[in-house]
């Protein structure tokens, strides 16, 4: 339908009924997916100081993390990961320390519990090889006779 006003067409549109004014969003909240959370904390085994940076993962279900300044991680597991995988093998792995991999059944540690993962410095890094044996040369020093005699040259040779 088209509206001519002073002898122009009226290009609005038509009104439409009017509804209720419109709510404020609610923020959609997920839903919370974590039915496990594995804690623990990394220390050196010698020292027992913490790892930070170390590089941790879960083998079968390919989760992966890394230790923060104090050591410490988390792996957050969803109902269907542990009815998947209800054991699993944490592997650690660290600059100048062997790659640890401990056991872990989920469901038989407490929520509210820190795994403590001690991890061993790796002896081949740690402990310098020893230098090969450099063949002797004999020194000679200047001012002094050498041990030998030297062949002189003649000019008949």
């Amino acid at each position: 339908m088209l509206l001519m006003a002073a002898g122009r067409p009226n290009l609005a549109a038509p009104s439409l009924p009017r509804s209720a004014p419109a709510q404020p969003a609610r923020p959609t909240r997920l839903p919370d997916t974590t039915a496990y959370r594995l804690r623990g904390r990394l220390l050196d085994a010698y020292t027992q100081e913490p790892l930070p940076a170390a590089a941790l993962w879960l083998k079968h279900l390919a989760l992966g993390t890394q230790s923060d300044e104090q050591g410490y991680f988390a792996f957050d597991l969803t109902a269907d990961q542990l009815a998947n995988s209800p054991t699993d093998t944490l592997q650690v792995k660290a600059p100048a320390f062997r790659l640890q991999a401990v056991p872990v059944a989920f469901l038989q540690q407490p929520a509210d519990s820190l795994l403590r993962v001690v991890v061993q410095r790796d002896s081949a890094v740690t402990q310098p090889r020893p230098l090969p044996a450099l063949p002797r040369r004999e020194v000679r020093r200047l001012g002094k006779t050498p041990s030998r005699p030297v062949p002189r040259r003649t000019s008949a040779q």
